[in-house]
């Protein structure tokens, strides 16, 4: 029984953070408290907005960038270099 408990979220790694808000929104709906999301990495900044604009703080040993680029803004694609390559 976790209604009314403190609970924390940990994750390997969190990038756009689909399964950790999957599991805050099972926390909230049986009631839990989540206090903290840990993570050993976060990728780009998309969760730490969602963990700012929650008020939820955000505990990890790296920040580093997730560059996801659409094949127009690919400098790989530019080149011609493509996945085989």
């Amino acid at each position: 029984e976790l209604s009314g408990r403190r609970v924390a979220i940990v994750n390997d790694v969190i990038s756009a953070g689909s399964a950790v808000r999957g599991t805050l929104a099972d926390l909230i709906d049986i009631g839990a408290d989540t206090v903290v999301v840990a993570s050993l990495a976060v990728l780009g900044r998309t969760f730490v907005e969602f963990a700012a604009a929650n008020r939820l703080p955000l505990e990890t040993l790296a920040h580093l960038p997730n560059n996801i680029w659409t094949p127009s803004e690919c400098p790989m694609c530019a080149d011609g270099k493509g996945l085989t390559q």
